[in-house]
């Protein structure tokens, strides 16, 4: 027989129930493999598999955590340091030679380029646009919210005293 690992919880009729334990699959840990390969690699796909995770947990994931999104942020910015140190580093290199043959060296400057204009431009824009800022209300707008929400209280009430008033009027008419 297979046995559940999980906790026992109360039932409502008193009685007892082991029940399941969510799985953390992309815990504090995972996140941190997947940051740190995201850094080396800037690569999600490539990261998410390091992480034994998806890439659509991922993403799901950037969606309501902060500090995860944080972490996200500051690896891409690792990992585009990381790649214009290794272009400035192929660029002051001399090209090398074996001989009367050029040994062909696999980097990819047009890309390099492209990926890090790319990634300037998102950081330009995510700091003119930014997240919206928290305002407070002021105490007319508060006010009005809770008179608003009050009355229609008091219209659900009233009509549901109608309706129990002609349901009482009704029933002994009969």
């Amino acid at each position: 027989m297979k046995t559940l690992e999980g906790r026992v919880t109360s039932r409502p009729n008193g009685g007892v129930q082991k029940v399941r334990c969510r799985r953390k699959i992309f815990g504090k840990e995972a996140q941190r493999i997947f940051c740190e390969h995201l850094a080396a690699t800037c690569n999600v796909k490539w990261s998410a598999e390091a992480a034994g995770v998806t890439v659509r947990c991922v993403y799901a994931r950037l969606t309501f955590d902060a500090a995860f999104c944080e972490a996200w942020c500051r690896a891409i910015g690792l990992g585009y340091l990381r790649l214009e140190a290794e272009l400035l580093e192929h660029a002051s290199q001399p090209v090398e030679f074996d001989g009367d043959l050029q040994v062909p060296v696999k980097f990819d400057k047009d890309l390099a380029l492209f990926l890090l204009r790319e990634h300037r431009k998102g950081l330009v824009r995510i700091e003119t646009e930014g997240r919206p800022t928290r305002r407070s209300a002021c105490w007319d707008e508060v006010e009005a919210w809770f008179i608003k929400h009050l009355r229609a209280l008091r219209n659900r009430l009233d009509s549901a005293r109608a309706r129990a008033a002609e349901e009482a009027s009704a029933g002994g008419a009969i």
